[in-house]
């Protein structure tokens, strides 16, 4: 089968600290804030988000589909189904 593999150590493009930054502005909801810190469990997480309003990536793109902005094979592609 001959299939090669590169094994990455490090991201070279990655900065820790852009990271960090991104995820302040991801993050805009003081309970989750405080949920991931104190009960970082992906259900919690996930419920709040959902209460604070936020959408899932399959929500997002069919919204985007929908206003003309992808296609249904680019959403498919994304969410890999």
């Amino acid at each position: 089968m001959g299939l090669n593999y590169e094994v990455v150590v490090k991201d070279s493009q990655s900065n820790p600290n852009r990271a960090a930054e991104v995820a302040k502005e991801l993050i805009v909801d003081d309970k989750i804030r405080e949920a991931l810190l104190s009960d970082p469990r992906p259900e919690t997480i996930r419920q709040l988000a959902r209460q604070a309003g936020n959408r899932t990536l399959q929500e997002e793109g069919i919204l985007l589909m929908a206003m003309g902005g992808t296609s249904l094979t680019e959403v498919q592609r994304v969410l890999k189904q």
